[in-house]
């Protein structure tokens, strides 16, 4: 029996190995991809620059794209190290309400300026639940970041909690922030929480695995609902008390 029970952790072992290689393709496939096309913009244009150094005109084209392309791959990289960090959770007390209503707040801007109303379903009588303040902060700004971008024309966001204390002793809460964006196709609903996978024209595609990461370390649970133009609802459960 004890035998049995050394080859099972082993083969656990070697199994968690063998998805850590894989995933380490994905991500070291996906890298070379994302850096190598700003990198070739910078680089045509460092060839182009002694010829045509006396143009005015083009030295700016050049320092404006320059500028941007590192920008794109300074946030990469920084995306990358996001989702490279293994950090296990502080888990500390958290007002969720509170908490939720202190994104909106640091959002209110672009909210306004793109036009999208926020609609709020928090109930008065939530309990405080334990969880790490800068991890899921980075989850709901993702949530909501991805939300913002999926209606250009303005919108509505729905930030709803929801108590489930449906398992003795092991009361959680589900939040769910939903949008009336152009939602996402099917074929592509498998591939969400893939690294560098996005349906946006720009991005790392490496926000959701992120999410994911984070949610799982906390010993809860992330899922996506969403029709083709039709909006998106993405929903996470968290446990009231530390696991």
């Amino acid at each position: 029996m004890q035998e049995m029970k050394s080859h099972y952790e082993d083969l656990i072992i070697k199994t968690e190995i063998a998805e850590r290689l894989a995933s380490l393709g994905t991500i070291a496939a996906g890298l070379a991809h994302e850096i190598k096309n700003p990198l070739v913009s910078i680089k045509t244009l460092a060839e182009l620059l002694p010829e045509r150094f006396e143009d005015p005109e083009f030295r700016t084209h050049f320092t404006n794209i320059a500028i941007t392309e590192i920008d794109r791959i300074e946030c990469i990289v920084s995306d990358l190290l996001d989702f490279a960090k293994s950090s296990e959770p502080r888990f500390e007390p958290l007002d969720l309400n509170r908490f939720l209503d202190s994104i909106i707040l640091m959002l209110s801007s672009q909210l306004t300026k793109r036009r999208i109303i926020v609609l709020k379903r928090l109930p008065e009588d939530l309990p405080i639940i334990y969880a790490d303040h800068s991890q899921i902060k980075q989850v709901l700004l993702n949530l909501f970041i991805n939300s913002m971008e999926a209606m250009p024309d303005g919108g509505e966001i729905t930030v709803e909690v929801i108590r489930d204390d449906g398992v003795p002793d092991d009361e959680k809460v589900i939040i769910r922030i939903k949008d009336t964006g152009y939602g996402i196709k099917d074929d592509d609903k498998i591939h969400l929480f893939k690294p560098f996978f996005t349906t946006k024209g720009s991005g790392t595609g490496l926000g959701l695995s992120i999410c994911k990461r984070i949610i799982e370390k906390h010993n809860g649970e992330i899922e996506i609902e969403s029709d083709y133009n039709n909006g998106t609802a993405v929903s996470f459960k968290l446990h009231v008390r530390k696991q």
